[in-house]
């Protein structure tokens, strides 16, 4: 079983899956309390399967997304496998959510996206044609009327938490997919290790995708 937390998107979430399915999520709708409640979410989904001992691995989201989140979610999955030697692997949050279309019957072209604030958001195209999604671009950054205007035929996906947010700055639905962030980060782990991947938690690292707003205005100071 692989235990998958996500603290990248609006909601945070922790799921666990087993063979491709989810077998246990939590949705925790308040993003603010990440910190304080991380650990008791990832204790109440593990008590539900036989507790840590079940585990053949864990994932975590590495963004794009909430700067902050990223760092809680990546720092509480090092902490655990530091004192489990349970392997962890990262999993970019728009490939998670990607793999969280379980129950969805889209098939096709879609950009999926994450909230960047100011009508802005992450972004990467994927094709769903049946079985895994295929990535169709890089992960990306533009304002949301940018993504409109090349989106052509590709639908728009989003999560749940993001869509108050997203949806009125776009002129067609965002639809929202089956499962969190976090399931869809065990289904990419479990995928990762079938393929011989080791987990490894030296090879954690944050995939920003852009600089955040203090690291902007400070390179903005220095340089004029």
């Amino acid at each position: 079983m692989i235990l998958g937390i996500d603290t990248s998107s609006a909601r945070g979430s922790a799921a666990l899956v087993d063979n491709g399915r989810v077998v246990e999520e939590i949705v925790s709708e308040t993003p603010s309390s990440f910190s304080r409640t991380l650990l008791d979410m990832i204790d109440s989904i593990l008590s539900m399967r036989g507790g840590v001992g079940a585990l053949g691995g864990m994932a975590v989201t590495t963004g794009p997304g909430s700067f902050t989140g990223i760092r809680i979610g990546i720092a509480t999955i090092q902490g655990v496998t530091l004192s489990t030697g349970i392997p962890v692997f990262g999993v970019g949050t728009l490939d998670a959510m990607a793999r969280a279309s379980g129950g969805s019957d889209f098939t096709g072209p879609a950009t999926v996206l994450v909230d960047a604030g100011k009508g802005n958001a992450y972004f990467a195209d994927f094709d769903f044609l049946g079985g895994k999604p295929e990535r169709r671009s890089p992960d990306g950054f533009a304002p949301l009327s940018e993504l409109e205007q090349r989106a052509g035929k590709r639908a728009f996906f989003c999560d749940k938490g993001d869509r108050p947010r997203i949806g009125p700055l776009l002129s067609r639905e965002c639809g929202v997919f089956h499962h969190s962030a976090a399931a869809g980060a065990a289904i990419r782990a479990e995928e990762q290790a079938a393929s011989g991947e080791a987990g490894d938690v030296a090879l954690l690292s944050s995939n920003y995708v852009q600089k955040s707003y203090a690291e902007k205005t400070f390179n903005n100071l220095r340089e004029g």
